[in-house]
């Protein structure tokens, strides 16, 4: 390779727009990764003034480019119509993808057609939930366009034990104000009675069952209701209820430890604030402070976001920063850690048993200190980027 490959960054996550973002540094320690696997990669960021314009000239194009989400911080014009950079870009593509893939149908569409109209390599895309997959084929992809994608953290470093920190417990993410079915229903223009009774149903076993969001919308509302069952259909559905479960999930479990003092890192609506007095609320912060947060906290609270077999990097990277993880399980999280020994396991149901187990951890530093250390010793041995490489590196390399 002549040239190094790409990875866009420039997009805010948990952090700050400008470079110092947690989806900046994430792309910042894959291309380190990457290149001690002998793939140079850099990062680029559309969005800095010194790339206000990006060249086609063949003589200065990558190899590769890869995007989270197929986002690239910049739109792009062909042919008269708007279209995301990595479409029209004449390269091999690889999308890594943070959300269920229901969120970038039409985006997924829309590579397919490129790949044909430009005559690149067919596009991949790397999911981090084994049903995610079974959810590309059904849009007509190859199997071997799609390699499953474990999200990682980085390598661990030194950092204060639990005797110094001062901050008990934290969560960095958005909570959106949980919006009424009714007012779901009508914003959607759900008006027969068997598909909001079908929602209600599908909305429950989301959050109460290990299973997919699409395989619910299946079960309980498309199937039973007669409705069109394709992927491009559904979409738009799935991703509404995906997006209504996810908030459910996560104020459940976050209020129900409203009598304990957390600190939120991220945006939080303004009802959540007032239902969690305790709470201390630092709105987003650029991903340098965040860490320095994670350096002097004790527990870091992890919510599932509807995944069943997956983890976020956020876990990882709290980890490794010497947090003990408290977390709702899910297949993969049961698979990976040990309830007592590498995590602190948080039941949906139970908030009254998580705020006692959880007050009483923070109470004990030296058992949550060896709960630490063994989480984090688990993350060095199988989750680090360097170890969770090779499925991206293979799909640059075919």
């Amino acid at each position: 390779m002549t040239n190094p490959g790409i990875f866009f960054e420039g997009v805010d996550i948990y952090g700050l727009s400008e470079g110092d973002s947690y989806w900046n540094a994430t792309v910042r320690d894959i291309c380190a990764a990457l290149g001690k696997a002998n793939i140079p990669c850099s990062p680029l960021n559309l969005q800095d003034h010194e790339y206000s314009t990006f060249s086609f000239d063949t003589s200065a194009l990558p190899p590769f480019a890869i995007a989270w989400n197929f986002n690239n911080g910049r739109w792009a014009l062909y042919e008269g119509r708007q279209v995301r950079m990595t479409s029209i870009l004449p390269v091999k593509i690889i999308g890594l993808l943070w959300d269920h893939p229901f969120h970038w149908t039409e985006t997924i569409l829309e590579m397919r057609e490129f790949d044909e109209r430009v005559g690149r390599p067919p596009f991949h895309i790397g999911v981090m939930d084994r049903g995610h997959v079974d959810y590309l084929t059904a849009m007509g992809l190859a199997r071997d366009q799609i390699f499953e994608w474990r999200q990682a953290g980085p390598t661990a470093i030194e950092v204060p034990p639990m005797t110094d920190r001062t901050v008990d417990f934290v969560f960095h993410g958005t909570i959106n104000e949980v919006e009424g079915f009714d007012d779901f229903c009508q914003r959607l223009e759900i008006t027969d009675g068997a598909v909001a009774r079908g929602l209600q149903d599908c909305i429950a076993a989301i959050i109460e069952e290990p299973i997919d969001v699409y395989a619910a919308v299946l079960r309980h509302i498309v199937n039973p209701c007669g409705m069109d069952p394709s992927v491009l259909t559904t979409a738009q559905l799935c991703r509404e209820i995906d997006r209504l479960t996810r908030d459910i999930r996560r104020v459940a479990l976050l209020g129900g430890l409203r009598n304990l003092e957390i600190h939120y890192i991220g945006n939080v609506n303004k009802a959540f604030q007032a239902a969690n007095p305790k709470g201390v609320f630092l709105g987003a912060l650029p991903f340098g402070e965040i860490v320095t947060y994670l350096q002097n906290t004790k527990v870091a609270l992890y919510d599932t976001i509807n995944f069943r077999d997956a983890a976020v990097m956020r876990l990882f990277y709290s980890i490794q920063q010497g947090c003990a993880p408290a977390a709702e399980m899910n297949t993969y999280l049961e698979q990976e850690f040990v309830n007592g020994e590498s995590i602190l396991a948080l039941n949906l149901r139970d908030p009254a048993d998580n705020t006692a187990r959880l007050q009483d951890a923070v109470t004990a530093d030296d058992t949550l200190q060896r709960l630490a250390d063994r989480a984090r010793a688990l993350c060095t041995e199988r989750h680090t980027w360097d170890q969770r490489i090779a499925p991206l590196a293979n799909a640059i390399r075919s």
